[in-house]
């Protein structure tokens, strides 16, 4: 957050010199990595939740006599907040 700040900071200046040019391209080369690593995790946090519930859609149990059965629940699809 501090980085972000200082930023928003800078670029209330009139002007910039060419080393806080400088500085402020490589913290937004950072945040830019820090965004994508975050967007990846969040993907793959999606992907997972996806498999969880068709999983859970699909039980698969046995009857008394061995054989196997597939279940299909009703369970209410996820809402994003």
């Amino acid at each position: 957050m501090d980085a972000i700040e200082e930023f928003v900071a800078l670029a209330r200046k009139k002007g910039l010199e060419p080393a806080d040019k400088a500085r402020l391209d490589a913290e937004l080369v950072e945040l830019r990595v820090l965004a994508e690593a975050s967007m990846k995790g969040a993907r793959q946090a999606l992907d997972e939740i996806q498999a969880i519930v068709a999983a859970a859609r699909s039980l698969q149990t046995y009857d008394d006599r061995g054989c196997r059965q597939v279940a299909s629940t009703a369970a209410p699809a996820p809402h994003r907040f």
